[in-house]
């Protein structure tokens, strides 16, 4: 007789649950709900945003089909190039945020260990791993934040949520990124908002292994525009998931 195999705990504690409301849906139901909207978990570029992202169920279930159509892309990772920056890719079309500090810090390592589990050993033993791995952790430390999406500006215990759009050059060797606030995203009043200096919110543009190396964030962003932002999520290259 085969062991049962247990079930996922759904909840971590009565005081998360009753403080936060936290509840976490089952594997079978992540599932279901990705294959609502499959052709784009199974589009590499494809831009989703998690907004109460827990320990990233979500997250990891859409990744796992963006790296299976980065494969497909690869030839099976047969172009071992293609596919390495595919998976990156990939990567950098997650967004999450989460008002617990240790679901945003687990989150970023299940999506960390899914996608470095994805490249081959032949890849992973390669001189260049480290840096692209270092790039990896870089980009998800901008794009699964901890915040309250219901107060995107901030509060006193919590910073204002900024994501970072990242670009990739027709090459696809160089990745920039643009940084936009959430709240200014989402301001109705948004027409009456000033335009920032785009300078001002650029990342430096370098080879995507390289991010992290010695990209900085800047500390404080000027205003930047709501109207040109919310194109990142409502150009149809953006799917809010699961709001």
């Amino acid at each position: 007789m085969c062991p049962r195999k247990e079930e996922p705990k759904l909840i971590k504690s009565r005081k998360r649950v009753r403080d936060h409301g936290e509840v976490f849906t089952p594997d079978w139901l992540v599932r279901d709900m990705c294959d609502l909207v499959g052709a784009a978990c199974d589009d590499v570029g494809t831009r989703f945003l998690e907004p109460a992202c827990g320990d990233g169920n979500f997250l990891t279930e859409i990744l796992r089909r963006k790296l299976r159509a980065a494969r497909r892309l690869a030839g099976g990772r047969a172009d071992t190039a293609t596919f390495r920056r595919e998976a990156f890719r990939a990567l950098t079309s997650l967004y999450g945020i989460d008002i617990l500090a240790d679901n945003v810090l687990a989150c970023r390592a299940k999506l960390l260990a899914q996608w470095e589990a994805a490249h081959g050993l032949r890849v992973r033993r390669r001189a260049r791993w480290a840096e692209c791995r270092r790039a990896a952790a870089f980009v998800l430390a901008q794009n699964i934040r901890h915040g309250d999406t219901l107060h995107p500006e901030g509060s006193d215990s919590l910073a204002p949520i900024v994501f970072v759009e990242w670009r990739f050059t027709p090459g696809e060797e160089w990745v920039s990124g643009r940084m936009w606030s959430l709240a200014e995203m989402l301001d109705t009043q948004g027409d009456t908002l000033p335009f920032a200096e785009e300078t001002h919110t650029r990342l430096p543009t370098v080879r995507y292994w390289d991010l992290g190396a010695d990209t900085e964030v800047p500390a404080r962003l000027p205003p930047a525009s709501p109207v040109v932002a919310a194109e990142i999520f409502a150009d149809g290259t953006a799917q809010p998931c699961f709001l």
